[in-house]
């Protein structure tokens, strides 16, 4: 996929530019001026599974194998709250990382960009743990609190709801570099999807919502 040339929509680098400008309020909603956005609204989940979804098939035509599946991030339990290693080689590997979270390094999912100093501790596995239990179970037991608000044409509330707010933010800004605005590739809108563990990520975060 990296291979193809620019000018094939299937390439990584047009892949990226999908998530980029959907994300970043690059189109308005039809007779409307407001700019339409699949974070923070009920579209966050159906948005992002659809598109890895199809970068999944795409990616299973270019190797020949209809039953490629890509692979999960799986911090939803002790043994894979680090950064899976296959993603520090080759390929795999992004530049524009904060190399202080590399294994043997526990992610944390409640990690604000503002206290970057947390611990990571045994102790964080159990509120990683913690966390997630909040978020998707006990403090989501309404739809609106587990997928954000409604988004309709014409209508915008930012409203990120549990499961949107964390686990699924922290990551993106704890694997993204604290040297780069944004705390790109993962941290920001337009440059996650440059960086592969963003995949993974997504694939254990939007099957929640269905």
């Amino acid at each position: 996929m990296k291979s193809l040339p620019h000018s094939d929509p299937r390439s990584f680098s047009r892949q990226v530019e999908i998530h980029s400008q959907y994300c970043t309020g690059s189109f308005h909603q039809q007779h409307s001026d407001l700019l339409a956005r699949v974070h923070r609204s009920w579209l966050f989940f159906p948005w992002h599974r659809m598109f890895l979804y199809f970068h999944e098939r795409i990616l299973g035509s270019l190797i020949g194998d209809e039953t490629f599946a890509l692979p999960f991030w799986g911090w939803d339990s002790p043994d894979g709250m680090t950064l899976p290693e296959i993603y520090l080689i080759g390929s795999f590997n992004d530049n524009h990382r904060d190399p202080t979270h590399y294994p043997p390094t526990v992610a944390d999912l409640n990690f604000q960009r503002l206290d970057p100093t947390r611990s990571m501790s045994e102790e964080h596995v159990r509120l990683n743990l913690a966390l997630i239990y909040n978020h998707m179970v006990s403090d989501a037991k309404m739809a609106e609190l587990f997928m954000g608000c409604p988004f309709k044409t014409g209508e915008y509330e930012e409203c990120p709801k549990s499961i949107e707010w964390a686990p699924h933010n922290p990551p993106h800004t704890w694997l993204g570099s604290p040297e780069i605005d944004g705390r790109q590739d993962m941290g920001a809108f337009y440059a996650a999807a440059r960086d592969l563990i963003f995949y993974a990520h997504h694939s254990i975060v939007d099957p929640q919502g269905f």
